[in-house]
């Protein structure tokens, strides 16, 4: 009977065991006590704070990306999605009364010496929404029972208007309200997701570091930024959090004296969530699927560097995150016209010209954001999104896509052949009102267009984040142009050749009948060229009852077929 219990014992052990070690990662993690939540918008981003006590803890928060951002309704902060803050908190270290005041109801482990307090425990809390894209949580500690005599003021703003300038800020503010000096220590937790992963890579940004997948740290870090991702080698999209910049924002970001990429703690456990304050790294793998990293910024993290508040004292922390699409280069333009132009010539070799009113977001791509190049189109290899949220009050856009001489020889196309592609989801296709115009200007030797209305394609409430692409048909290989006309005029200069050199760019070789034709024509007529070439009689019979009609047709009808290549 006993050796039959201990069996039962051990079998029903190890299904549990079973179990628990088959329950993906975030139903392990679980998904935190369903409480009240505010969330704040501006549309690109939402960020959703916890507004009471006795919940997942007064100001815990989470992020995702809004309706209008490029990659809608994502978690950018764990279950920033389904508006559920919890596992991402903030941590104020007083060093003078060794207590460490937490914003998560979880009760974390204090660091050596040191007690935890939960701040929806303290005497005085409060909540507001000062605007729809602001948030602010704040904790008075104001009586005998309060260990220190400090006013903490946390602060989530979604700030911006545009896909270019929108960030979600997240500053804090500690003022010494006693009557003596008092050193403190501020920690910042983000619970980093992407698409639905919670093992995000890391790499520093500017100067650019490798991608890692183990637990490291910096004090201090000597890079403005970070970008995480859920996997380097097939992104879905790139988190981005600032450093020691970028100091163009208003505030600016407040450099931290110690980074740390590690573990959130659900796997590989323990990690910051548990522990208050103080945490160690050991280089554990924490990036890939059913791994589970995070970030934690820290301003007074030792008693040497601790912040020293005076009575009546305050300092504020402030840093950055936000959500690039993968291969979208940092710089774009965002500019609001009337009738107007989108200069984004710096930034992406681009402008965009406005008929009506619209807001335009002009980004470059470091990288093809689609696939293949379409059937006998060689890339050249730039790219840019185009991204309108409101086309209400426009008529018409003209995207100019402008290139340089080297552009089109590296890529092997020819000039007149290059038209601008968009990307529909699933291949790239021509923009159906489009040109080049070869002409050298501003600096560069011509630029691709495409004009889009409502009745092109595509269409311009399309423009919702539009990838673009330049794209021509490749360069002939050197041979006697238009070989038989080349041969019946004697020479490759007659302006004769020019005319049906224009009609194969312009017309034949941007349709596939017309690029088998012109194919066809190369293969079979070298050997007609090299007789009549030689044989006065044919050539003049050629040239007179076969190419010369051919060069007056095209020659009357010049104004109607050249303007599909205009």
């Amino acid at each position: 009977m006993i050796i039959r219990n201990l069996f039962q014992i051990v079998l029903l052990s190890t299904l549990i065991f079973s179990i628990i070690a088959a329950t993906p990662v975030d139903a392990q993690k679980g998904i935190g006590n369903e409480s009240g939540t505010v969330t704040i918008s501006n549309g690109i981003y939402d960020a959703s704070v916890e507004d009471v006590t006795g919940g997942n803890g007064l100001g815990t928060y989470t992020v995702s990306t809004g309706t209008g951002h490029r990659q809608p309704n994502q978690d950018v902060l764990y279950h920033g999605a389904a508006h559920n803050p919890w596992s991402t908190y903030l941590t104020v270290r007083s060093y003078d009364t060794s207590t460490e005041y937490v914003s998560t109801s979880y009760s974390p482990t204090p660091s050596a010496g040191y007690t935890v307090v939960n701040l929806d425990a303290v005497s005085t809390t409060g909540f507001t929404t000062p605007t729809p894209t602001s948030a602010v949580a704040w904790w008075d500690l104001n009586t005998p029972a309060d260990p220190d005599d400090l006013y903490i003021e946390q602060v989530i703003e979604v700030a911006g208007a545009t896909l270019a300038d929108s960030r979600v800020r997240v500053s804090t503010e500690v003022t010494n309200t006693g009557g003596n000096p008092v050193d403190i220590g501020i920690r910042y937790l983000w619970d980093i997701m992407i698409d639905g992963e919670d093992g995000s890579w890391f790499r520093a940004t500017n100067p650019d570091g490798p991608w890692i997948s183990r637990e490291d740290e910096w004090t201090p870090p000597a890079f403005e930024g970070f970008e995480t991702t859920n996997d380097p080698a097939s992104p879905v999209f790139s988190i981005f959090g600032g450093t020691t910049g970028p100091t163009a924002l208003t505030p600016p970001a407040t450099p931290p004296d110690l980074l740390q990429f590690a573990s959130w703690g659900s796997d590989p456990d323990p990690g910051l969530f548990g522990f208050a304050f103080d945490f160690t790294p050991t280089a554990r793998t924490i990036a890939g699927p059913g791994l589970d990293s995070a970030v934690a910024y820290y301003w007074g993290n030792t008693d040497d560097n601790a912040i020293r508040l005076n009575a009546g004292e305050g300092i504020i922390v402030t840093q950055y995150l936000y959500v690039q699409p993968t291969g979208v280069g940092e710089e774009g333009v965002t500019e609001t016209v009337t009738d107007g132009t989108v200069d984004a010539r710096d930034e992406a070799d681009t402008e965009v010209a406005v008929d009506g009113t619209a807001t335009v977001t002009v980004f470059p791509y470091d990288e093809n954001p689609g696939g293949d190049a379409p059937l006998d189109f060689n890339a050249l290899d730039k790219y840019i999104d185009v991204y309108v949220p409101d086309t209400t009050e426009a008529n018409e856009l003209e995207v100019r896509l402008f290139y340089a001489d080297a552009e089109v020889a590296a890529a092997n196309v020819s000039e007149e052949s290059l038209r601008l592609f968009w990307w529909d989801g699933t291949a790239w296709v021509q923009c159906s009102d489009s040109g080049v115009n070869t002409d050298s200007t501003n600096g560069y030797s011509g630029y691709m267009w495409a004009k889009i209305r409502s009745d092109t394609t595509p269409t311009l409430v399309q423009l919702q984040g539009t990838e673009w692409g330049g794209y021509g048909h490749p360069s002939k290989p050197p041979q006697p142009l238009c070989s038989i006309a080349t041969a019946a005029y004697g020479t490759d200069r007659a302006k004769e050749i020019d005319i049906l050199r224009e009609f194969r760019d312009t017309v034949l070789l941007l349709n596939s009948l017309g690029t088998e034709v012109t194919s066809l024509y190369y293969k079979t007529s070298p050997p007609i060229a090299n007789f009549i070439s030689q044989h006065e009689g044919p050539r003049t019979t050629v040239r007179v009852g076969f190419v010369d009609p051919i060069v007056k047709i095209l020659d009357w009808s010049h104004a109607l077929w050249s303007a599909r290549g205009s």
